[in-house]
């Protein structure tokens, strides 16, 4: 695989924003090192009636292209639990970050919750502290925190509660033994980790999504695709110590 791995430094956030629009429209925005992107949902209290999109920052010049697919949801039914999103749709075909936000507006509607905010922190290693391999992540709800992982390799070493456990094999089906709402937590705290392990990459040795060994892991990594997708000029933008300039668009509808 090309692009020279690298020590995983500063914080890596990721903060999205869920907006009960009116009874009938929910409102997205997510933002990360990588993407900012918004979705409207409009539904009818029971089905999806249409999808929206906004795609203001993306890794590869083909993601904008992965709207087409996300419109297939269209006519499916609201979803009591944002994972189940997944069982309507083959994800592999989706835009991963798009279809995240799609599956907490959807269970958003269905609960009829009128606002939520999560913003998800993923801190390098404290070699200072001797422990140049752990990740700390966390993530708020609200602004209170909510979930706090201390992570190694894929495995979750810290708390107790959740030791042991990958963050890749076996993930869905642990976090289906969770309330709605841990599961929930957990599935956006997870994501954040895979995106900020991009950091540990030199991203301007990595010019096409072909060069990276994922397999057909999204929208952009499909055959017909990935030979396409080259990167849409240098998107990296870091919001290790200006959090407040994060989701600039909300009260936005895209």
């Amino acid at each position: 695989m090309n692009g020279r791995r690298t020590l995983f430094t500063g914080i890596s956030r990721r903060a999205i924003d869920l907006q009960r629009w009116d009874p009938e429209t929910v409102v997205g925005w997510l933002e990360d090192d990588y993407h900012h992107l918004g979705v409207t949902l409009a539904h009818d209290g029971t089905t999806i009636r249409d999808v929206r999109t906004d795609f203001r920052r993306h890794p590869w010049v083909t993601c904008p292209r992965a709207v087409e697919p996300l419109r297939e949801l269209i006519g499916k039914p609201l979803v009591s639990r944002a994972s189940e999103i997944g069982r309507l749709t083959d994800m592999r075909q989706q835009c991963t970050h798009f279809l995240d936000l799609v599956g907490l507006l959807a269970a958003h509607a269905f609960h009829e919750i009128e606002h939520r905010a999560f913003h998800a922190m993923v801190r390098a290693p404290n070699a200072a502290a001797g422990d140049d391999h752990r990740l700390r992540a966390a993530l708020f709800e609200d602004g209170k925190e909510m979930m706090c992982w201390e992570v190694e390799g894929p495995t979750i070493m810290a708390p107790a509660t959740a030791a042991g456990q990958s963050v890749e094999r076996g993930f869905r089906e642990w976090t289906e033994t969770m309330t709605r709402t841990d599961a929930e937590r957990a599935l956006v705290l997870r994501r954040a980790l895979f995106v900020a392990t991009g950091r540990r990459f030199d991203r301007r040795a990595i010019q096409a999504a072909g060069s990276l060994d994922l397999g057909t892991v999204c929208y952009s990594f499909q055959p017909g695709v990935r030979e396409m997708a080259v990167r849409a000029g240098d998107n990296f933008h870091p919001f290790d110590h200006a959090p407040e300039q994060m989701l600039a668009l909300i009260g936005t509808c895209p």
